[in-house]
């Protein structure tokens, strides 16, 4: 699906909220976080902004359409999430936009879809990432290494995670984004990853297992392979480790 398929999705769960609930809670149960204060709250809303500016820099990207006429829901939905807070009231974000907005993601979605489209992966696919994930984490929080250098890895690797239950909504494009964060901020910050040969080994396990992920994300949908072009061993032997 493309960005603005994903988008309508999104506000879609948002409308079937019967309950007038604060926006914090409605979030919560969408991306389905338990903790209503967790950091994970504003990660979510802060996604949904930046999945609303995809949507409208790729349909003004294309220049054989006249983008103003499918630029007026957007910019509703996008001045809808910018003004609301997440101390609110649902009711008060549902009210921001219009029913026709709705129908204008459609038409948007329409001609992203003649340009660029994506299969999905299927649930057993993104099963098996959050798996090797998974089993990632519990090895470099059973590994016993300084409590900095398991902090460092294991967040980014929750990252990752994150990126993986929230596919539905944001796609490869959440996905991809997570990943080269990940990788970038491993480059520079590898916690002197390079002098030490069991965190070496875990800064490569990351490293492959982003590869892994991105390596099957370029299959379904053509794109740069950067993640796959990574010389791994020379990553770990940079200078300033």
């Amino acid at each position: 699906m493309n960005p603005a398929i994903r988008l309508h999705k999104l506000l879609t769960e948002f409308q079937k909220i019967r309950d007038n609930k604060k926006f914090r809670q409605a979030i919560s149960e969408v991306f389905e976080v338990e903790d209503i204060q967790s950091p994970e709250i504003f990660q979510s809303y802060v996604s949904i902004i930046n999945l609303s500016l995809d949507v409208k820099e790729r349909i003004s990207a294309i220049p054989e359409i006249s983008s103003d006429l499918y630029l007026r829901s957007i910019d509703n939905i996008q001045k809808a999430l910018s003004t609301v807070n997440l101390e609110q009231d649902l009711n008060t974000f549902k009210a921001k936009f219009k029913p026709e907005d709705l129908h204008g993601l459609e038409f948007i979605s329409d001609q992203l879809e003649k340009i660029e489209s994506e299969e999905d992966l299927s649930e057993e696919q993104l099963f098996e990432f959050e798996k090797k994930v998974d089993q990632l984490i519990d090895e470099v929080r059973s590994a016993k290494l300084e409590p900095d250098f398991t902090h460092f890895l294991v967040s980014h690797l929750f990252l990752i995670r994150t990126s993986i239950q929230n596919y539905r909504f944001f796609g490869s494009i959440g996905l991809r984004a997570s990943l080269s964060r990940v990788v970038g901020e491993i480059l520079l910050d590898p916690r002197e990853a390079t002098k030490d040969e069991k965190k070496k080994g875990f800064i490569s396990k990351t490293l492959n297992t982003i590869k892994d992920i991105n390596t099957v994300l370029v299959f379904f949908r053509n794109g740069s392979q950067v993640v796959n072009q990574i010389d791994i061993p020379s990553l770990l032997n940079l200078p300033g480790g």
